[in-house]
């Protein structure tokens, strides 16, 4: 079937019409819900990936102010040692 090769192809948003209530049509709607849901569960898995690469871009920001903070403490460190 056409819906089901456009699928197969990552087409999670075409319409697929159910007018018949016989075995077919049922096919047809267990297609329809499996569409809608894949479509929710690949959204949602989208989200979650900007989350991610927000969430790292933050740690990473934090990382190199930590990285910056103990640079200063060390080579304060040093100059009080040299000092003495």
């Amino acid at each position: 079937s056409k819906i089901l090769k456009n699928m197969s192809m990552g087409n999670l948003i075409q319409k697929i019409d159910v007018d018949n209530k016989n075995e077919v049509g049922q096919l047809f709607l267990s297609l329809k819900i499996m569409q809608a849901r894949l479509h929710t569960v690949i959204g949602k898995i989208s989200e979650s990936s900007i989350d991610i690469v927000l969430n790292a871009e933050q740690l990473s920001s934090l990382s190199s102010d930590s990285f910056t903070q103990m640079s200063n403490q060390l080579t304060d460190s040093n100059a009080v040692v040299s000092a003495m």
